[in-house]
């Protein structure tokens, strides 16, 4: 991110950052979890609003929530770059071609680099890869970069936890 006047240059989240910041700051990730609210929001090494960091994570926590459907995950993206009013520029840097994302948003920032970072996903692997815990009590997001992309769960921890569950019901003793 470097301050350029009246606007911002905004470089994309890396996927790992996208999907920690979800989990951490949504709202339905951190009701689900029972987690309070963050005071502190450091993503990137530059401490953003604790406000501006929840706003950007319930932004991107809707487009994980509307994935595989590719209409309404490309709706929900361009809802947030609207709103940051977000400009592409292209430039010729050290001899190659490279684009630039502005806006004039400061608020804005969080959510639009999340939302880059997205849509670099999105462009390489596809909606199909982004998703939303499939265990009972947890909402987390994921992306999937297994072989098959066929993953379910946001984690070991919660895949063992319901096949165990699973287990359970299944063995359970009838009652007399």
């Amino acid at each position: 991110m470097r301050y350029r006047g009246a606007v911002i240059d905004v470089a994309s989240l890396p996927p790992d950052e996208i999907v920690a910041l979800v989990n951490e700051f949504s709202g339905p990730t951190r009701r689900a979890a029972d987690r309070p609210r963050a005071t502190t929001a450091v993503t990137r090494g530059r401490p953003w609003p604790t406000v501006d960091v929840e706003r950007a994570a319930d932004q991107l926590f809707g487009v994980f929530r509307a994935a595989p459907v590719q209409r309404e995950v490309a709706r929900r993206l361009d809802r947030i770059f609207q709103a940051a009013t977000v400009y592409l520029s292209v430039e010729v840097i050290d001899g190659r071609v490279d684009r630039r994302h502005t806006t004039p948003s400061t608020e804005a920032v969080p959510a639009v680099a999340g939302a880059l970072g997205l849509l670099e996903i999105i462009e390489a692997i596809g909606t199909e890869r982004l998703g939303c815990c499939a265990a009972a009590n947890c909402t987390d997001v994921f992306i999937d970069r297994s072989p098959r992309g066929n993953r379910r769960f946001c984690s070991p921890t919660c895949h063992t936890r319901e096949r165990v569950a699973r287990h359970r019901r299944h063995h359970r003793a009838p009652v007399r």
